[in-house]
């Protein structure tokens, strides 16, 4: 059982680190492009502009992942030692912004994910001939595009702040 245990928690500090890394770039420029091919004044009715439309699957998964694993780290390590868990926690803090440092940081990057999984779920919903959803989910692929080519090849992804302040639109 203890054995469990370990193995359990330092795959908890794992994925943080690793996924952490990662989700936290992608739930960035998920909001920077959602907000920018949403037309401007609709911030009442999308303050976060098309963001959840265009969020890849995988990201809700690394959302889920995340807090548990926060909480296993928390848990499991208190219950090894009683400082453990918060120690392991701030490590796995620690590891996950080194390892972001070494992602890639240009915005085209993460554009072009974002652009495959719109037209993966456009053609999941012609695949089950939804012609609405289809239609509005290529529409969003084909402003994905646009704006890919309209970015410069060496911007950067903004800093999460600076987008949460950004108004909608070009």
């Amino acid at each position: 059982m203890n054995l469990l245990l370990d193995i359990i928690l330092w795959l908890c500090v794992a994925a943080v680190i690793a996924i952490g890394a990662f989700a936290s770039r992608m739930q960035s420029i998920t909001l920077w492009a959602g907000k920018r091919i949403t037309p401007e004044g609709m911030n009442k009715e999308l303050p976060r502009g098309f963001q959840d439309a265009i969020t890849p699957k995988i990201q809700d998964k690394f959302n889920t992942i995340l807090p548990i694993s926060y909480v296993a780290i928390l848990v499991i390590g208190s219950m090894k030692r009683w400082y453990l868990g918060v120690a392991l926690l701030i490590l796995a803090f620690v590891g996950m912004f080194i390892v972001r440092a070494f992602l890639p940081n240009k915005i085209k990057f993460y554009l072009k994910i974002i652009n495959y999984y719109m037209i993966n779920k456009t053609a999941d919903y012609a695949k089950i001939s939804d012609v609405m959803r289809a239609e509005a989910s290529k529409d969003v692929a084909d402003q994905l595009q646009q704006l890919y080519f309209e970015t410069d090849d060496n911007e950067l992804v903004p800093d999460f702040s600076d987008i949460k302040k950004m108004p909608l639109g070009r």
